[in-house]
């Protein structure tokens, strides 16, 4: 074989392995790009994925926004719409001789009641705040003096027993069985206007006065009233 000869087939097998070889390179190539495009492809779908995800829960927070708003529209509707003044609103809470009073007002109205509780249960409820805050604390003084009070003793209500209460004040008790305390203040406003009743409606009073809680009051906002227009 000639030197031409050997040095062609050289060059044949020398280009056949640079074939092979560039070939193999090729298909190293592709497949990276292969890879490259999937990842990317993979993080294009997790950004997409991740967007999609910050987006849906501003998408929840704004429906959860709108659904506290519309529930406090709803709470101060109701509230409009509440003839009967259920809803209590908190106006103060404090100690008195060892009971938790709390005032609440029931409404929302300027002139709206005022609830008193004693260690979370309701007593009574009054005009204003004012008259609570005094009211709740002659309802445990009574509560106080019924409890050392032994109730046989007690007084019947009379112009002549209530003439009797001191500074210290005096429980007595109606027809009906019912005690009320009533302080030197109560004596004299009720005496001051027992004067200034004719004898007819002096009888009535005391009948009034002696027979339950409920009647006496009435009686004396009945008989306010007529003294103001100068009719008794």
């Amino acid at each position: 074989m000639s030197e031409y000869s050997i040095d062609s087939e050289f060059k044949k097998l020398l280009n056949k392995k640079l074939s092979e070889r560039a070939l193999q390179m090729l298909s190293v190539y592709e497949e990276a790009v292969a890879k490259g495009e999937t990842e990317e492809k993979e993080t294009e779908e997790k950004e997409a994925a991740e967007t999609e995800k910050i987006k849906s829960e501003k998408e929840e927070n704004k429906a959860d926004i709108k659904k506290k708003e519309s529930e406090i529209k709803k709470d101060a509707d109701d509230v409009a719409l509440d003839p009967e003044f259920q809803k209590e609103f908190f106006l103060d809470t404090f100690n008195y001789k060892g009971k938790v009073i709390t005032l609440k007002k029931v409404g929302m109205g300027a002139s709206a009641p005022v609830s008193a509780y004693v260690d979370g249960k309701r007593a009574d409820i009054f005009l204003t705040q004012k008259q609570a805050l005094a009211g709740i604390k002659k309802i445990i003084d009574l509560k106080g003096i019924k409890e050392q009070t032994n109730l046989d003793s007690i007084q019947p209500v009379s112009i002549k027993n209530i003439q009797e209460i001191g500074v210290r004040g005096s429980n007595l008790k109606h027809s009906d069985g019912n005690i009320t305390f009533f302080s030197f203040n109560d004596a004299s406003n009720i005496l001051e206007m027992y004067e200034n009743l004719n004898n007819r409606n002096k009888k009535l009073f005391q009948k009034e006065l002696g027979g339950s809680q409920k009647a006496a009051v009435g009686m004396i906002h009945h008989f306010q009233e007529m003294l103001k227009r100068d009719l008794v």
